[in-house]
């Protein structure tokens, strides 16, 4: 899939403004004979790849939210109704619950709370189908945790450090006798 570039620069800068992270390069590439295609997207400086079969529409871009810890996915899709099977990497998204085991993904599309179907998942990945009317044109995919997983607890340990460093320096030079 060719992309005109300044497009996608201005798609990154918008999402920059608008205090979400985004895609900041993507493209869908070939996979198996099982007419599987990847898709490749970079959020902040790492790579995830998004294996997706999708049936009477095309995918447009693939993103992520962090605020609402959801992935959201445009579609350009016909009249027909479709369908839209994915992998993703738990490391990408996942949805647990307080035990920490698999809770359902909540899925819309087109801002409505659909069914769906989880036919398959491992260690590495869960496997979802998504039914789509015709015209549909995004589905979000929301779960309890997206990359980055440090994010906020990152800051909070920079945070932490500065202060204590802070109180550190303040103290050592206090009590340092003056010459």
């Amino acid at each position: 899939m060719k992309r005109d570039m300044s497009y996608s620069f201005l798609f990154m800068i918008a999402l920059f403004l608008a205090g979400s992270t985004g895609i900041i390069f993507s493209q869908a590439t070939e996979g198996s004979s099982s007419g599987y295609v990847f898709y490749n997207l970079e959020v902040d400086g790492n790579e995830y790849s998004v294996r997706y079969l999708i049936m009477n529409a095309s995918i447009q871009e693939i993103s992520v939210n962090e605020d609402t810890k959801s992935l959201i996915v445009l579609i350009n899709s016909g009249q027909q109704k479709g369908e839209l099977q994915l992998e993703l990497e738990r490391v990408l998204i996942d949805a647990k619950g307080a035990d920490e085991s698999d809770v359902e993904y909540n899925v819309f599309v087109d801002g409505n709370r659909v069914d769906f179907e989880e036919p398959d998942k491992n260690e590495r990945s869960r496997f979802l189908t998504i039914p789509f009317e015709g015209g549909s044109r995004q589905i979000t995919i929301t779960g309890t945790h997206v990359v980055p997983e440090f994010g906020h607890h990152f800051l909070f340990a920079i945070i932490v450090v500065t202060i204590g460093s802070v109180i550190l320096l303040s103290r050592l030079t206090i009590f340092k006798p003056r010459a």
